[in-house]
């Protein structure tokens, strides 16, 4: 009779032992696209004025509207800049994008690319990092996307 109750207590430790650890892990980001990062920031100087060059490709897995972009130093975490509504316009590229389309509205599964020249404020250098924080409008609550960029790219600066 022992052996009888045994696997079912033996059931019953495995799950309160997982459990715990199941719990623990951190929810999976509610805003469904993937970022990338193909090269890291460059810092040029135009017109006397510090600036990185770089990109974001994003993946929409979900019908999403991208509605900001928030830039901010790495090390200090001070902004830098705070793109919002069309002012993403000019930066966005999505291939097959038709003529007078919003590129702000991404389809599921499609691609788009935000090329971006980030100018620091008058005397700052460029820092190690960057890290930003995109916003999109979809269905459920908001859950911007965080990121930070690889370390900037000094062989040019």
């Amino acid at each position: 009779m022992p052996t009888r109750f045994a696997l079912p207590a033996l059931a019953i430790f495995a799950a309160a032992c997982i459990a715990p650890a199941a719990a623990a892990a951190p929810a999976p980001s509610g805003t469904p696209i993937d970022v990338s990062i193909p090269i890291a920031p460059t810092p040029v100087t135009i017109d006397g004025r510090a600036r990185l060059l770089w990109e974001l490709h994003l993946t929409s897995y979900q019908a999403v509207k991208l509605d900001e972009l928030e830039i901010a130093r790495g090390d200090t975490g001070a902004p830098i800049s705070d793109d919002k509504g069309a002012a993403l316009d000019p930066l966005l590229w999505a291939p097959g994008l038709e003529k007078g389309a919003d590129p702000k509205l991404m389809a599921k599964g499609t691609l788009a690319v935000l090329f971006l020249e980030t100018s620091l404020p008058p005397g700052e250098t460029a820092p190690a990092s960057v890290v930003w924080r995109l916003h999109a409008s979809r269905p459920g609550p908001p859950a911007p996307v965080l990121g930070a960029t690889p370390p900037i790219e000094r062989r040019l600066a």
